[in-house]
């Protein structure tokens, strides 16, 4: 014989407190606001100046000395701007990046190398340019740095 269903009572006054700990946990994993913890980046390239005549690439790095992860979306998560006529250019990708999930993370004491941005992509311009990072302090990118915690100092591009 089959039963019907009834509501136990008080069933949502015992469920509550765990719901209610479940959601500070998750939340507290998942808060940025809630770390203690420091971000400190250092945006560089491999040389402070390239010559078209001998090199053929300038490499971004990234540098995470602080004590918290950072986290890059797993697309297009370093671009290239030119300085021009008093201000920087729109940023530009020449590659992306494809994997698991929306975003990938540069864990504290860790170095990202990128891989190097070919001259021919800027076409062989000299000029002075700069690489900015797409970095968040949690992996769904809400977070997102200020402009200069993501920016590499700038570089020449010479004949």
């Amino acid at each position: 014989m089959l039963g019907t269903l009834r509501p136990c009572p008080n069933a949502a006054w015992r469920t509550f407190p765990m719901a209610a700990a479940l959601l500070a946990m998750a939340a507290a994993c998942t808060d940025p606001a809630s770390s203690t913890g420091t971000v400190d980046l250092t945006v560089l390239t491999d040389h402070p100046t390239y010559s078209l005549a001998s090199d053929q690439g300038a490499e971004p790095i990234l540098i995470n000395n602080g004590s918290v992860p950072v986290y890059l979306p797993m697309n297009v998560y370093v671009t290239v701007q030119r300085f021009d006529a008093g201000a920087w250019s729109e940023p530009r990708a020449w590659f992306t990046v494809d994997g698991i999930g929306i975003s990938f993370s540069v864990e504290p004491g860790d170095t990202l190398r990128s891989g190097p941005m070919d001259f021919r992509y800027v076409d062989s311009t000299p000029g002075v340019y700069r690489f900015i990072f797409e970095i968040a302090t949690d992996p769904s990118g809400r977070g997102r740095l200020s402009e200069a915690q993501r920016i590499s100092p700038p570089f020449e591009l010479t004949q």
